[in-house]
């Protein structure tokens, strides 16, 4: 009798330590630590992908640019934000210019830049950043109307109920909202914040953008190693931890912005690389990193398996040269990835595939893709893991 009442009261004590549990990651097993070793890479990033299409976006006098910032597909229709973020092109899916928004200015109707933009329902909504402001646009990119924020902001999504979640990084939207980021209602009153953070930091190294994932989004905040989910509902949760080892120093040598600031400025400062800037994506099965070492800019691909942890580290530099690095736009798009890829780039994509492999949008050709001054856009799939 005495030995049931005892394994009865463990039992109800340990069903109630697990459930008064303050440390989310103790209560969702689902989430994981992934180690990351910079040390090297095994392969080039273009021995990694398969089932390439070769978008050529069509250059005319009013569609010529050098890089891609962001890309966004709607429809029949593919929106791409230039390099500089002053331009948005509409091509159709297939390439062939269609329009072109140039609204550079302080009017009600312009913008400084297009930090970042979002299309729902066939309205576009894009935030301008230097004068926290927002504005919307038909998908023909004709002008609607134009709001301001009241707060800086790098990036956002439109939650499906019509209000706002937005990074404001490690930037104050006021006086007492300590969070890296912010859910507002319909007119952009900040209703509260989410991911709390104890000190403000103006230093934008390492950032990473808002991104769709199921029927939530991800986010890893700046100098954090930590990827967090948020429902639609706005609640948060720990998804997984990245370890980088002794390349990760943002977060514990660094803590304010003048020690970051002077080993970026002071030769001799940092004896070996560290992980300076880094992106990160993620679908249902897996996580792709692009992370920048400092002082040599060296630039790797991660791609890591999400149930095995397994990893393999992936070459992005192009011609040898660390700084010309190859960057994924999108992960897992309408089930394909994509990649902005200048002419350089796809000379030497053809050192590693086939010119056969590479099937080319709209009718074009391989030549026409070498000869175009605008970049392409490659959609590919990666291959499995070894």
């Amino acid at each position: 009798m005495h030995t049931r009442l005892l394994i009865t009261s463990l039992l109800i004590f340990s069903l109630f330590h697990a459930c008064s549990s303050s440390d989310p990651k103790e209560k969702d097993s689902s989430f994981h630590t992934y180690s990351v070793n910079l040390s090297g890479t095994e392969k080039h990033f273009f021995e990694q992908i398969e089932s390439l299409s070769l978008t050529v976006l069509e250059e005319t006098d009013s569609s010529l640019f050098g890089t891609i910032s962001n890309i966004e597909l709607h429809g029949s229709s593919l929106y791409v934000v230039e390099g500089k973020q002053r331009r948005l092109f509409q091509f159709s899916n297939q390439g062939k210019f269609l329009a072109l928004l140039n609204s550079v200015g302080e009017g009600p109707n312009e913008y400084l830049r297009i930090t970042d933009l979002s299309i729902k329902e066939g309205k576009i909504t894009i935030l301008d950043q230097p004068r926290q402001r927002v504005s919307f646009w038909t998908q023909n990119l004709q002008f609607i109307d134009s709001e301001k924020l009241g707060f800086s902001a790098n990036n956002f999504q439109v939650l499906n109920d019509g209000t706002y979640l937005f990074d404001n990084s490690y930037i104050l939207p006021n006086d007492t909202t300590f969070s890296s980021l912010i859910v507002t209602n319909h007119d952009f009153s900040i209703q509260r914040g989410l991911i709390p953070f104890s000190h403000e930091r103006q230093l934008g190294f390492a950032n990473n953008s808002i991104q769709q994932l199921d029927e939530g989004y991800y986010y890893r905040p700046i100098y954090n190693d930590t990827v967090y989910f948020i429902s639609q509902q706005t609640s948060t949760q720990p998804l997984f931890k990245l370890d980088f080892g002794e390349f990760w120093r943002l977060s514990n040598e660094f803590k304010t912005d003048n020690e970051l600031f002077q080993a970026y400025r002071e030769e001799g400062v940092l004896k070996k690389d560290m992980v300076f800037w880094l992106y990160t994506w993620v679908n249902k099965d897996r996580v792709f990193l692009r992370t920048i070492l400092f002082p040599s800019y060296t630039t790797i691909g991660t791609l890591i398996d999400r149930e095995t942890g397994k990893s393999i580290n992936l070459d992005l530099s192009v011609g040898g040269d660390p700084r010309a690095a190859l960057r994924l736009l999108e992960f897992n798009l309408e089930g394909k990835n994509y990649m902005e890829l200048l002419p350089s780039q796809l000379e030497e994509l053809l050192e590693y595939i086939p010119e056969e492999e590479i099937r080319i949008v709209g009718g074009k050709t391989l030549k026409d893709a070498l000869n175009n001054e605008n970049p392409g856009l490659l959609s590919f799939t990666f291959k499995g893991f070894d």
